[in-house]
């Protein structure tokens, strides 16, 4: 089971989200696809929300869920 973390977004860059881990690690994250956009084509996720992150490597990760 993957070690999800908190964080915060921080930037948004097209479909790539910068989060700010609790480490105050800066994650460059992609959606997971269970992390659904509205039906107006706008992204669930925007700067300043709460997220759960599942680190990749030390500078990548993925939002699995808005909290």
């Amino acid at each position: 089971m993957p070690n999800h973390e908190t964080g915060i977004v921080v930037a948004t860059r097209g479909r790539m989200f910068d989060v700010l881990t609790s480490d105050h690690c800066r994650l460059r994250c992609e959606l997971r696809q269970k992390v659904k956009y509205t039906t107006s084509g706008s992204s669930p996720v925007t700067v300043g929300d709460d997220v759960l992150v599942t680190r990749i490597d030390d500078s990548t990760g993925a939002i699995d869920k808005v909290l």
